[in-house]
């Protein structure tokens, strides 16, 4: 069968949005949005070009925001609207938290959205804030795993299988790879499997385990209900095709 001719692609251009005055010195961001759309032999394929200037942060600090990588995939692929894209980042640096922790205090996802997408895309599995709160951890591997080192790389030791010397860790991101070198180093495991979890259960699940803070899951839902955005913030982006 003749593959269908290609179309020659079509595109059109959404002008800057530039915030001035008390808008830009409220969000620190200044953002221009590209974008662009191709029809291409019956379907369609969407490309955001997103540039982000600091106006009321320096550099150095936006560079510090984990998660970007991730945000600007969301956006890339429609699930997350351009124009929350400075939205994200300054409540993630308001907080001190990543991008995909600002997505979920944001609304824009729910956390099980989020953290499947995030697993399918490095091919993991994710654990969710309820059953993390519920886990029972072994306090002898607990021991083996310093309370400074689980907070340095926001990681959680969740099991440890003896027999086959594997050790099981949650992450906010695993794609760092000093959660794995470091967590085998620590415990002697031959093998370190790393699975995905929000960043705010996994503070909490350092605090109640090491700190014996057995309240640690319910305050830190009261903390993100507190830090949520008080304006008005759209949940997704809809895509259409061309012509309709």
């Amino acid at each position: 069968m003749a593959q269908p001719a290609a179309v020659r692609p079509k595109k059109s251009h959404v002008p800057s949005r530039r915030l001035t005055g008390a808008d830009s010195s409220r969000r620190g961001f200044l953002v221009d949005f590209g974008f662009s759309a191709t029809w291409w032999a019956g379907r369609d394929f969407v490309r955001y070009t997103v540039k982000a200037v600091s106006l009321g942060a320096s550099q150095e600090q936006s560079a510090r925001i984990r998660g970007v990588a991730i945000l600007d995939r969301l956006v890339a692929e429609g699930n997350v609207s351009p124009s929350l894209y400075d939205e994200v980042l300054m409540h993630a640096q308001r907080t001190q938290s990543t991008a995909e922790e600002a997505i979920l205090q944001l609304g824009l996802m729910s956390e099980a959205e989020l953290l499947k997408y995030i697993a399918t895309l490095y091919r993991t599995r994710f654990v969710g804030s309820d059953r993390l709160a519920k886990a029972a951890v072994d306090p002898q591997l607990l021991k083996k795993v310093p309370r400074k080192l689980a907070k340095r790389l926001t990681a959680f030791p969740i099991l440890y299988d003896k027999r086959s010397r594997t050790l099981s860790v949650v992450a906010a991101d695993v794609t760092d790879d000093d959660v794995r070198q470091q967590m085998q180093f620590a415990t002697g495991a031959r093998d370190v499997k790393v699975y995905v979890a929000r960043e705010a259960a996994i503070r909490a699940a350092i605090a109640k385990h090491y700190d014996q803070d057995h309240r640690a899951f319910d305050r830190g839902k009261s903390e993100r209900l507190a830090n949520r955005s008080p304006f008005p913030v759209g949940a997704r982006f809809s895509r259409r095709r061309m012509g309709s």
